[in-house]
């Protein structure tokens, strides 16, 4: 049974780029890891999962769709 599927990267390259994305994730990028981490709604649930990777300017973005529940909300 799959439960994660990757469907794209986005990749940006760039100081202000990256800066821009670590403002808006909440985990911080770790060099030459791949992290997942999250965006939240304004309620603070969270609204999507993401897995993120960071070679020196470019970061690597992975939207995660979740085909079920991890838990209720």
């Amino acid at each position: 049974m799959q439960y994660l599927k990757l469907d794209k990267v986005l990749t940006f390259e760039g100081e202000d780029a990256v800066s821009f994305l670590d403002s808006l994730i909440s985990n911080e990028f770790v060099e030459g890891k791949i992290i997942p981490s999250f965006l939240l709604f304004p309620d603070g649930k969270i609204n999507y999962w993401f897995l993120t990777e960071k070679n020196g300017q470019v970061v690597n973005l992975s939207l995660i769709h979740i085909s079920e529940p991890t838990r209720p909300y």
